[in-house]
């Protein structure tokens, strides 16, 4: 993993749990000794571990920063960016030491997790559970945040997580994946994670903080407001919609709202039939296969296509608002599309628009987050793009953003982009008898395409 982020998840960490620490003292030590715990279960005392494992010893000095005296300075994300960078070698050797020689020397003889044997507030519970079902996985993605955990590590999670959480996972196929056990934290974790999109993850907080308040007013007798989680997302192709609305059914479901919490995509294609009757049926076909979830609609204005004509596109829409009414409860739907096509879309329709009252909008991705992505896809390709070739792409992706129209396709353009750079490296090194590690990994600026 990457020594920065390592740094800006332990700020995070810390960010977690100082209010927990203030309002519980006692449990300081509790939390100390469960990370300790947690460390050695992924063997993270072993001196032949790489050095970027040993790096999140710094998660729990994160917790007390008195622990490392004068060293603090080192552990924010800011000072160490600022740092020149032979200061970065002795630096990150030093926190590296300190790491490993707290791990090694303090708490270590712990046999089992104490926080679900130790009384806690529900609420502080569930996020000190959280950050340690966090800090496992990070132990186990050393590489990136994003790669898949190894199998050896997959049963050591299983048990941490019932550790944690005091109960047994279930072990069908899907509840093998962890994803299926995602507490709220983890999942505004991967939301914090996505490039850009500030307002998105914004508007996503202010939905929760409403559906948290909406639910303690129901707990206590008060009167409520109505909540009303059928979406329209406002935005181009390649902005994140579906990501975004697939980690949105994951929050609904860790906050009880949904049983589920999974995610059908669909468009025109998947709910228009040719003939009478049909249409009905593929629509009630797809809204069960999404019950207990979302159903996400893409170009849903395409179901009402502009100027009118003698479709199906209105009786799949009909049936829609149909199912929504009998199933409002078990059924959230978000439907996306271009802005002008969208409001042209509910507008012709006053049962549509009436069960769509929140509306989010993703922009076209700026130059500067086009490249992130493309670095992120490379790292997540094992590979690295020197700094000539970051340049020509910032330069590219100026230039394309600045002539953007509505076919800019943001997130695909970069795919492509990104596919095309493997491409041209592979004829570059066609005339290679023999490969090094970095001619295999390294896009160079000449791997870079002049336009698209």
């Amino acid at each position: 993993m990457d020594f920065i982020k390592i740094l800006e998840e332990a700020e995070r960490f810390q960010s977690v749990i100082e209010p927990i620490m203030k309002s519980n003292a006692e449990i300081r030590n509790v939390f100390i000794n469960d990370l300790h715990y947690i460390a050695k279960k992924f063997s993270l005392y072993n001196d032949n571990l790489a050095k970027e494992n040993l790096i999140t010893g710094i998660y729990v000095y994160s917790t007390n920063p008195e622990m490392i005296k004068n060293e603090n300075r080192l552990t924010k994300p800011e000072n160490w960016k600022k740092l020149p960078e032979e200061n970065q070698v002795k630096a990150r050797e030093i926190l590296t030491q300190l790491g490993r020689g707290f791990l090694q020397e303090e708490y270590s003889n712990q046999d089992s997790i104490y926080l679900s044997k130790h009384f806690l507030d529900a609420e502080f519970f569930n996020k000190l559970a959280a950050t340690y079902y966090r800090f496992a996985l990070i132990l186990t993605r050393a590489d990136g945040l994003e790669t898949s955990i190894m199998k050896s590590d997959t049963e050591k999670l299983k048990q941490i997580y019932e550790e944690i959480y005091g109960k047994k996972i279930i072990t069908d196929a899907k509840s093998n994946n962890e994803e299926e056990n995602e507490t709220l934290e983890m999942v505004l974790f991967k939301l914090n994670e996505l490039i850009g999109m500030e307002n998105v993850k914004n508007d996503v907080k202010t939905l929760i903080n409403f559906i948290r308040v909406q639910k303690e007013r129901m707990d206590r007798g008060l009167m409520k407001s109505t909540i009303s989680l059928h979406t329209v997302f406002y935005g181009p192709p390649g902005t994140g919609k579906t990501t975004v609305a697939r980690l949105m059914g994951k929050i609904f479901k860790a906050m009880g709202l949904l049983q589920k919490g999974g995610l059908i995509e669909t468009d025109r294609s998947g709910m228009v039939a040719g003939y009478v009757g049909q249409t009905a049926e593929k629509v009630d076909k797809i809204v069960t296969e999404a019950m207990d979830g979302i159903l996400f609609v893409d170009e849903a204005y395409t179901l009402k296509p502009e100027g009118g004509g003698s479709d199906y596109g209105q009786e799949a829409i009909d049936t829609l608002l149909k199912r929504m009414e009998d199933n409002r409860e078990r059924l959230i739907v978000i439907v996306a599309g271009y802005k002008d096509e969208m409001d042209r879309f509910l507008e012709s329709n006053p049962g549509m628009k009436s069960r769509f009252n929140r509306y989010f909008y993703f922009d076209d991705y700026k130059p500067e987050e086009l490249l992130q992505i493309y670095c992120k896809m490379s790292k997540d390709g094992h590979f690295e793009v020197e700094e000539a070739g970051k340049e020509k792409l910032l330069k590219l992706f100026n230039e394309l953003y600045n002539n953007r129209n509505k076919t800019f396709g943001n997130g695909r353009l970069v795919r492509n982009i990104f596919e095309k750079s493997i491409e041209r490296q592979a004829n570059r090194l066609a005339n290679l008898e023999k490969f090094t590690n970095d001619d295999l990994t390294i896009l160079k600026s000449d791997d870079i395409p002049e336009k698209i």
